[in-house]
């Protein structure tokens, strides 16, 4: 029995972290060849490794030029925190996710975000997701791209921190955890996106520390905070879903997926107005 895993390369097929070694990879529509590793397995020391969720492959991409394959595996596999290692591996086709597909994700992420804190938001916050689409769709520079986001930064810090709730706090600081990979899933190309996720994220986090500390304040502070821990739980669960089945459009779709909603969420429209 096998199973589809995403494997990260770069390229030409070489694996990620610069051992040498060259994937061998599918040629039309017949699979590449299958590699085994010998011994016990073990997280980051010994074994084939592969992500599960189209999510984690943000955290394994190290190199411009990257490429992301479907695989399969078969034999003995260990589950980690963002990765699997299996015994068994080989690659079966090439995905459509770019590194102008990990821009337009998280512009995705942020807007997503932004959405849920509802009134209050600087206009220049919008600007930068629009500004990270823009960008996605090559019709401005990596340079004017940037230039919102840092316009962005200051604004959306101080309007976030007024308007999120406990719960959309928390979920919102896992969209943002995604979001961040970016950096180094498509390095300088995501660079400006991931900023533009960033101006939510790090009032998202002082949100969520603020608006669970004043519960936790209020008349019984243990069941607040495990009222308040398990919201977060669910938050942060429900939110990597939506993440995964996102980033797997773009996995199937490319950017065609720009265009396409997720669980009843589409992209706010708008355009980058230059400033």
């Amino acid at each position: 029995m096998t199973n589809i895993l995403y494997k990260v390369t770069g390229p030409k097929g070489e694996a990620p972290y610069h051992t040498g070694f060259i994937w061998p990879k599918p040629k039309g529509k017949s699979p590449g060849k299958w590699q085994h590793s010998e011994g016990e397995l073990e997280l980051c020391s010994n074994g084939l490794h592969a992500c599960e969720n189209p999510v984690d492959v943000l955290r394994h991409i190290r190199q411009n030029g990257f490429k992301v394959w479907e695989a399969e595996c078969k034999g003995e596999k260990l589950s980690g925190d963002s990765k699997v290692v299996v015994s068994s591996l080989r690659l079966v086709a090439p995905t459509l996710l770019t590194a102008e597909c990990v821009v337009a994700f998280a512009a995705d992420v942020a807007d997503r975000a932004l959405q849920n804190i509802g009134n209050n938001i600087d206009p220049r916050s919008w600007n930068a997701v629009f500004a990270s689409r823009a960008r996605a769709k090559g019709e401005i520079s990596a340079w004017s791209a940037a230039s919102a986001v840092s316009a962005s930064e200051s604004a959306a810090r101080s309007a976030v921190s007024a308007a999120w709730s406990a719960a959309v706090s928390a979920a919102e600081s896992a969209a943002v955890s995604a979001a961040w990979s970016a950096v180094s899933a498509a390095e300088s190309a995501a660079e400006s996106a991931v900023s533009a996720a960033r101006s939510a994220a790090w009032s998202a986090v002082g949100a969520a520390d603020s608006a669970a500390w004043s519960v936790a304040s209020a008349a019984s502070a243990e069941s607040a905070r495990s009222a308040a821990a398990e919201s977060a739980v669910s938050a942060v669960s429900a939110e990597k879903q939506w993440q995964n089945k996102r980033l797997l459009q773009y996995v199937q779709h490319g950017l065609d997926a720009m265009s396409m909603s997720c669980e009843g969420w589409r992209a706010t429209e708008g355009e980058y107005d230059g400033v």
